[in-house]
C-alpha cells in the first residue's frame, strides 16, 4: 500500500509540472534598412509571464532611434479552446500562438525616443505566432496574427488584419 501511494505521489508530482516554455529566454534579431541604418531587437521573455522589448535603429554605430516596453505579459494560447485564435491558425508541433499584451493597459508602458525627444507609449493585444526550430533555439518564422486595441473586437479586425512583417530570431540567453 505505501508503495502504491509513493508511486502515485511521483505521478501526480510529474504530471502537475509543465516543461518550461520554449519562449522563456533572451532572444535578439537584427534586419538591416536601407541607407545602411541597421535595426537590432533584444526581447526577454520570463517564466512569471512578462517580457520586455528593448528595439534600436543604428546608424554608422550611433543609435538614431530608441522603442522599449517593460513588464508587458504574456499568454501560450496555443491549445486555449476559448481563444479566438483557436482554431483559426494551422500549426505543427513546432509553432505557438501568443498573447502579447499588458495587463493593465498602461498608456505609458513603452518609450519612443527619436532626434532627442522621448514619448510614452501603450502597447496593443497581439496575437503571434512563432514557429521554432526542431532545438527550440531559433525562431524560424514570427509574425502577428492579428493586433487589436481591445479584446472582444477580434471579429471586427482580424478577419483582415494583414501584417507582413515576418521576423527570425536566435535565442541568446536561456
Amino acid at each position: 500500500m505505501k508503495h502504491i501511494l509513493f508511486i502515485t505521489s511521483l505521478f501526480l508530482v510529474f504530471s502537475c509540472s509543465e516543461p518550461k516554455n520554449p519562449i522563456i529566454g533572451k532572444w535578439q534579431y537584427t534586419t538591416f534598412v536601407e541607407d545602411g541604418i541597421e535595426e537590432s531587437d533584444f526581447i526577454e521573455f520570463y517564466e512569471d509571464g512578462t517580457w520586455d522589448w528593448d528595439f534600436y535603429a543604428k546608424k554608422n554605430d550611433s543609435i538614431i532611434m530608441k522603442v522599449s516596453w517593460d513588464k508587458l505579459n504574456w499568454k501560450d494560447i496555443s491549445r486555449d479552446k476559448n481563444s479566438y485564435s483557436f482554431g483559426k491558425i494551422k500549426t505543427n508541433k513546432n509553432d505557438r500562438v501568443y498573447l502579447l499584451y499588458d495587463e493593465f493597459e498602461r498608456k505609458d508602458s513603452g518609450i519612443y525616443e527619436y532626434n532627442g525627444e522621448i514619448a510614452e507609449m501603450g502597447y496593443n493585444y497581439h496575437y503571434t505566432v512563432i514557429s521554432y526550430s526542431d532545438d527550440f533555439n531559433s525562431v524560424l518564422d514570427g509574425y502577428n496574427w492579428c493586433v487589436v486595441r481591445k479584446l472582444g473586437t477580434e471579429s471586427e479586425i482580424c478577419a483582415d488584419f494583414k501584417d507582413d512583417i515576418r521576423v527570425q530570431m536566435d535565442r541568446i540567453l536561456n
